[in-house]
């Protein structure tokens, strides 16, 4: 397994298994979900960056070995209006990192959002 399969697997089946297994009743409320949703986000952007660059790889692979055929797959793929894979790669890459991106200023946002709450919390803990 390549150390990037390997990030992707973190990437996408720890945050899988966070959301698909609740081990609480308070997990099906909505203050819970609204943490979760970021993780989400990133996860799906991981797995659309790594799908894309699975796409080019296997692309440039082809490409290398037998361009012919490979031109006559990018005529059909454009007379069907589909768009050629390398360009399918492109977008899925501009896509996930938007996800992603949409991921982390979620995350940043909730976190501070809710940062006089647990500032509040931290002074009552203290007695101050």
């Amino acid at each position: 397994m390549k150390g990037r399969d390997l990030l992707v697997a973190i990437g996408v089946v720890v945050p899988a298994v966070v959301l698909l297994v609740p081990l609480r009743a308070a997990w099906f409320t909505y203050d819970v979900y609204i943490w979760l949703t970021p993780f989400a986000l990133m996860a799906g952007g991981v797995l659309f960056v790594w799908l894309s660059l699975l796409l080019l790889e296997e692309y440039r692979r082809v490409f290398m070995s037998d361009p012919m055929s490979l031109m006559s797959l990018e005529v059909f793929l454009t007379i069907v209006r589909c768009g050629a894979p390398g360009t399918l790669g492109a977008l899925g890459l501009v896509g996930g990192a938007l996800l992603f991106g949409g991921g982390v200023l979620l995350l940043v946002h909730l976190l501070f959002w809710s940062l006089p709450d647990l500032w509040q919390a931290i002074r009552l803990s203290l007695g101050v």
